[in-house]
């Protein structure tokens, strides 16, 4: 048989597996406690934006609504206003309607007044 000799002790080579077990165990937990870390600065950010989304649609809805309030009365007014330059605009028409009418009978009349009676 042969001979080999074993120069480590094997406690030796336990104690430095463990050493190194160790070392792996603690890289974990500093890796952890950041992803721990990480997490947590991760929901105050999401949180934040949440919070901002809100207030935006509470901004957007009090735009709206102010929109509403301010857009509806001048529509319905300007609605009116058009009634009134309908109305006008037809009271306009009939005046001069009238006022033509009342002119080419005038001017009828003179007319049948140089043709009946004569040039005076």
């Amino acid at each position: 048989m042969s001979n080999i000799q074993i120069e480590s002790d094997i406690k030796e080579i336990l104690n430095r597996i463990e050493k190194r077990f160790d070392k792996v165990d603690e890289k974990f937990e500093k890796l952890d406690n950041k992803l721990d870390h990480l997490e947590n600065k991760l929901d105050g950010k999401i949180d934040q934006l949440d919070k901002n989304f809100n207030d935006m649609n509470l901004r957007l809805a009090k735009v709206e609504t102010k929109l509403d309030e301010g857009i509806t009365p001048k529509l319905d007014t300007l609605g009116e206003q058009i009634k009134e330059i309908k109305g006008s605009q037809q009271a306009q028409i009939w005046t001069l309607i009238g006022i033509l009418i009342t002119a080419v009978g005038g001017f009828i009349v003179a007319v049948g007044r140089l043709v009946f009676v004569g040039n005076p």
